[in-house]
């Protein structure tokens, strides 16, 4: 099939006659409907139209690498670039179907020639978060938007980057920049959330997740019900995750496990999973010791989960859950308390009386 959707789309460059000419928009909801060679075809007769509508070849050069024919596309773009080799436009092109030290050049040299080129500056915020150099990144990602201040993607990215580096004041409000340009971008709203649940502003954050889950959008579930567990608020837990689960059953994206909480303590962590796809509807019980390490783009001291201790899957629809630290909203201790969903049964007192003896070490 891979070859006959190749073979169709060697003759995308000849523009059908009589006929007009696509937006973007129309071309990605062809592609969204299957409609592969028909989306080809439209980029083609776009791009022959208007040559510097660098969307379109984006979104051309996407459906090709989809399509796994990416060498083809390489050559095509090679010989665009030979014959303008001063264009800031197919050395960023170009750059985008190379890897590594091909691609980095590519996106400088694109610079170079135009220093108002914000794709280049994206391009390359992206090529250094792939290679986890966020600070190298959230300089790009920043440039791209001094050049452009509208470029909302370029922004979020930032928002992501200052995350990801630990500054999460400075990632809420990039965020908060991106909403106020765009108050439906979801991957800012969804953002913003989870850096509100890392600052232990939890109901902040459920008042972003809480309308996205209403809107079946996956992503905010996982974050929701660990925000609903650190406040102890175990029935619409059960419910987010209840609903996950079927939803699980037709949305293939959605993993096939999540993290339903997330236990701290000085010396040890403990994390809580749940296999959602699962006919039994195992959950896992790890029990870790905290490891510090030197992050080495950073040059910050990082805390992870180190060595396993103990590990433990149940059989059951329920999950109980034991906080040896923190309090509840209202300010009663959560320590020794156990929060049972439905019921308290052998085998999750015996998993809780193990956890809690490694947490008390």
């Amino acid at each position: 099939m891979r070859y006959v959707f190749i073979l169709l789309v060697l003759s995308l460059f000849i523009v059908a006659a009589g006929k007009s000419v696509e937006s973007v928009a129309d071309i990605e909801q062809l592609s969204r409907d299957g409609k592969k060679v028909e989306a080809a075809r439209a980029y083609s007769k776009l791009i022959n139209a208007e040559p510097e509508n660098i969307e379109a070849h984006r979104g051309y050069q996407n459906l090709m690498r989809e399509a796994g024919d990416i060498e083809r596309v390489r050559k095509e773009y090679l010989a665009r670039l030979e014959a303008n080799p001063d264009s800031p436009l197919y050395n960023y092109l170009y750059g985008r179907l190379m890897e590594g030290a091909e691609l980095e050049k590519a996106f400088l040299q694109a610079i170079k020639l135009d220093k108002t080129f914000f794709w280049a500056y994206y391009g390359l915020g992206q090529f250094y978060k792939d290679n986890k150099k966020y600070d190298q990144a959230m300089k790009y990602f920043e440039d791209a938007t001094k050049v452009w201040p509208e470029f909302l993607e370029a922004r979020h990215w930032l928002a992501m980057m200052a995350y990801e580096s630990g500054d999460i004041d400075r990632a809420i409000a990039e965020w908060a920049a991106v909403l106020a340009k765009k108050p439906g971008y979801i991957d800012a709203q969804l953002g913003q959330a989870i850096a509100y649940k890392a600052k232990g502003e939890y109901i902040k954050a459920l008042d972003i997740l809480e309308p996205l889950m209403m809107a079946k959008y996956w992503k905010a579930f996982e974050p929701a019900i660990q925000c609903y567990h650190a406040r102890a608020n175990y029935k619409p837990a059960i419910q987010a995750r209840k609903q996950l689960r079927e939803m699980s059953a037709t949305i293939q994206a959605i993993p096939d496990q999540i993290t339903v909480d997330i236990i701290r303590t000085d010396k040890y962590i403990l994390i809580a999973r749940e296999f959602i796809r699962s006919e039994q509807n195992r959950l896992e019980f790890d029990v870790y010791t905290w490891q510090e390490e030197k992050d080495k783009v950073l040059d910050i001291s990082v805390r992870q989960p180190d060595k396993l201790l103990y590990s433990s899957r149940v059989r059951e629809t329920t999950l109980v859950l034991l906080r040896k630290e923190g309090k509840s909203d209202d300010g009663k201790p959560l320590a020794e308390e156990v929060a049972s969903y439905y019921k308290m049964i052998p085998s999750y007192q015996r998993v809780l009386a193990d956890v809690q003896e490694y947490l008390k070490k």
